[in-house]
Formats: C-alpha cells, structure tokens, sequence
C-alpha cells in the first residue's frame, strides 16, 4: 500500500477506535507517548562523533570515546560485518552472535563467532545467561553493545541485569517497529527499557532506517526503525540539545532509497 494512503486509512481508523473507546491493543495515551518522546531527546556531548561500519547499512555512529573499550559484544551479523571490523581493527575482541548465518562474512584474530539466538524463547539464550559463559566479569576495561537482532532487542535488554548493562561504555542499538508505540501494551514495554536505559546512559544520536517509512498521527511522527547510539553518562564532560540532523556524517541505509530524516518532534522542542 502507498505510504501515504496507509498513513490516511491509520489515523482513519485510529480515530474511529477512539471514539468508540476501542483499539487494537489499546491505544496509547499520545500526551504520554509525546512526552516519551522527549524524554528521549539527542545531546551533543564533548565526545564529537564518529562514523564506524559500512557507507551505508551495517554503519553507525558512535563517540570518539573508544579508546579503553576492549570487548565489543554484538548479536545479529547477517551479511555486514565492517562494524565490527572497524572495532577489531581498534584491538577490541569481538564477539557476533547470530544463528541466522553459518559463517561470518569477514574474518579477523579478534573475532569470536557464535551461532545462537539471544533471548528467552525455546532453542535460545537469555543475553545475561550468555555473558556469564564468557567469564566476561574477568574481562577488563569497559565494552560496548552493538545489537541488531529484528525486534528481540526489548526481550534482552529488560532482561539484562544493570550492573552487567553498566560495564558497557557506548550502546548502539536498532530499535525495531517504533510505529507500534501507538499500541499502549507495546508502548509500556518500550517505555520500561528506555528508562533503564536512560539511568545510566544518554542518547547521544537518533537516525532513522530508510527501509521503512514512519507513521504520523495528530503531529507525532514515528520512523518504524530507529538506530539510537548511547554513551554512559560518566564519560560525558558536557552536554547539549544536538539539533542537527541528520548528522554530516549519516547516511541512508538502503542506498539508492527514499531518504528518511530524523521528525523534528524528537529533537526540536
């Protein structure tokens, strides 16, 4: 279905419900979804910007704060691998985890493949369950999370414990399916681990998956796949709103695509 058309027939629908006190779910208070919003408003800290991966998907940016980091742990690989390249190549040993593929597509001394799924389900791993194999509380200095893994991420992150989330320096994390915070019971969860995760860390960059599109209703606008970047607030000097986006260093990630920009309501309030 043409974006725009799904947009009209959505709010369409999301209107009728309400007035008849209905809703797939149940819908989600948009005051409240329009504060979490804010909640999770960008910050240009002291720590500048850098792009690590691919040109185009599989490429991220994070702070120019790696020196330190000795461990990336980065469930869901697929076909890209340069990220975490990148961070090998930097002296990090890296873990990837994805049972998805039989083999890594790059091959590096500091890379450590592992075929599972991460999660609660059957035939997979919880990620704290994971860690404590890797005997990782010997392991020093700090880590960084790299998670890419189609909408398992919220199951294994609320499941982390905070003191093991914590030993992480920098997050780079895709969340999956943002549209459906329209969705009251999918809104909660989300709401929870964000809030976990704004403990003790700050979203230092938002950038919106061109695979999809977003979905507007009564002014919010959602991209259905964020990439967000974290960096722990220890290591942030000083801080402010980011107001630039995207950031000269994005790029789309479907190459050749209809680019998608970060809405303003997630940065300029």
């Amino acid at each position: 279905m043409n974006t725009r058309i799904h947009q009209i027939v959505w709010s369409f629908t999301l209107n009728l419900f309400k007035k008849k006190k209905r809703f797939p779910g149940i819908i989600s208070d948009l005051k409240e979804l329009e504060s979490f919003i804010k909640m999770l408003r960008p910050w240009k800290t002291d720590k500048p910007l850098i792009r690590l991966g691919s040109d185009h998907d599989g490429g991220y940016l994070v702070p120019d704060d790696l020196d330190g980091i000795h461990l990336l742990i980065s469930p869901g690989v697929g076909n890209l691998s340069q990220f975490e390249k990148d961070c090998a190549e930097r002296g990090m040993k890296v873990h990837l985890i994805d049972a998805s593929v039989s083999e890594i597509p790059d091959t590096h001394p500091n890379f450590v493949f592992h075929p599972v799924f991460l999660g609660g389900g059957n035939n997979e791993v919880p990620f704290s369950k994971f860690l404590s194999r890797l005997d990782l509380e010997n392991y020093p200095g700090d880590w960084m999370l790299q998670m890419d893994i189609e909408g398992a991420e919220w199951e294994n992150l609320i499941e982390i414990p905070v003191e093991v989330l914590n030993r992480f320096r920098i997050l780079v994390l895709e969340f999956h399916q943002m549209d459906n915070l329209f969705n009251a019971p999918y809104f909660n969860l989300v709401k929870k681990v964000l809030e976990k995760l704004s403990f003790n860390f700050e979203i230092v960059h938002i950038h919106p998956n061109n695979f999809s599109n977003k979905i507007q209703i009564e002014g919010i606008e959602i991209p259905r796949y964020l990439e967000f970047t974290f960096l722990r607030k220890d290591r942030i000097g000083s801080k402010e709103p980011a107001r630039q986006f995207p950031h000269p260093l994005d790029q789309d990630c479907l190459s050749g695509g209809e680019s998608l920009h970060l809405p303003s309501c997630w940065y300029d309030f």
